[in-house]
């Protein structure tokens, strides 16, 4: 919601407190759609090199376990 609303730093915030807990249980869905959508966060905050890395991370989960993103 953060994110929908331009409230870029609060979703960045949000995601990794997110991603911390997610990691914890190794739930590789979530931590590769979050990893996707801290991406797109990154992508529009002009920190290009941030969002190919997350992107990277994400699809590497993916590829890994065979899932498909929503």
């Amino acid at each position: 919601l953060q994110y929908q609303k331009g409230f870029f730093a609060e979703a960045l915030s949000t995601s990794l407190n997110a991603l911390q807990l997610i990691e914890k249980y190794e739930y590789q869905p979530q931590v590769a759609e979050l990893y996707h959508m801290m991406g797109d966060i990154y992508n529009e905050l002009a920190q290009y090199d941030l969002a190919l890395r997350y992107y990277f991370l994400g699809l590497k989960i993916t590829e890994k376990f065979g899932l498909r993103l929503q």
